[in-house]
């Protein structure tokens, strides 16, 4: 595989330096990208041990990613993030159709956390976001609409030593395929859970 990589961007900092901003715009250039021939099964015995691969004629990867992170109030921090690429086939039979089909083109994530003022409590959430992807070939098709996914945290610092944290992941308990790499091997995401940890640092 060979490729280039071009990005250009600018990082601001706002509130004193409390808040980082970033912007950058990136396009990749890449050859002879490993392909999954669907056409012939996985077995062992066979002249590729298992999966065969093809290459993929030249492929360009364009896109833009935004981020912001810091504390924008007094004890509150948040971090935040979006991404958009576009992948195509730049050659070849496939010229102008979508590769990659199974990862997103748009991503978009947020983090926070605040500290509950005169407490030794915290609480925050997470989100993500991903736009519809699919898995297609001659005859077959899987695909997942957009999902998002959101989580919540609380932490109960006991002493300066020790502390609780309680974590809900898929707070509403989607149903999803996690990935999308063959038709014989899609698995599903984690349903809600629930978890306790308690930290003490000697």
């Amino acid at each position: 595989m060979v490729g280039s990589n071009y990005e250009t961007g600018i990082k601001s900092e706002f509130l004193g330096g409390q808040l980082n901003t970033s912007v950058a715009v990136f396009r990749l250039e890449q050859t002879n990208l490993a392909r999954l021939d669907e056409s012939v099964p996985n077995d062992p015995s066979n002249a590729c041990g298992g999966r065969c691969y093809t290459a993929s004629d030249k492929v360009t990867s364009q896109g833009v990613q935004l981020s912001a992170n810091g504390e924008i109030q007094p004890g509150w921090n948040l971090a935040a993030g979006y991404t958009y690429v576009n992948s195509e086939y730049a050659s070849g039979a496939s010229k102008g159709e979508r590769y990659a089909t199974e990862l997103p083109q748009h991503t978009v994530q947020l983090a926070t956390n605040y500290q509950l003022p005169n407490t030794d409590w915290s609480v925050g959430g997470n989100l993500q976001h991903y736009s519809k992807i699919y898995k297609e070939e001659a005859d077959w098709k899987i695909s997942r609409d957009a999902l998002t996914l959101v989580g919540l945290t609380a932490k109960y610092q006991i002493n300066s030593n020790a502390d609780l944290t309680l974590v809900v992941n898929n707070l509403f308990d989607e149903t999803y395929r996690a990935s999308m790499y063959s038709r014989n091997y899609t698995p599903f995401g984690d349903p809600r859970e629930f978890s306790v940890n308690l930290k003490y640092r000697f």
